[in-house]
């Protein structure tokens, strides 16, 4: 009798594991559609981390700037796809750029 139990407890486990995978798999790539959609009207614009002012842009380009960032030069927009900038300065996530200025 105990091992019918442990049998159906088992079944049980394994079968509620399964959906919470299923739920966390699901989740995750809802998560990972709505971050996708987020960027995809932007241009980001990486600090290449030189002593040239470059930015490497997620069009493809690369920009050099004498003095300042992109923000500190009143630049919104990519001037070579046209879509919104937003800027990453060294050691910084594209997350923490929405986090500091939305």
């Amino acid at each position: 009798m105990n091992s019918k139990i442990v049998i159906r407890a088992t079944r049980e486990i394994r079968r509620l594991a399964t959906d919470a995978l299923r739920t966390a798999e699901r989740q995750r790539a809802e998560y990972a559609d709505a971050e996708a959609k987020q960027y995809q009207d932007l241009c980001i614009w990486t600090d290449m981390d030189d002593d040239y002012g470059g930015w490497e842009t997620s069009c493809g380009e690369a920009f050099c700037l004498v003095d300042g960032t992109p923000r500190e030069n009143k630049m919104h927009f990519c001037p070579y796809c046209g879509r919104k900038l937003k800027e990453v300065r060294e050691n910084e996530t594209i997350s923490s750029v929405f986090e500091r200025n939305g």
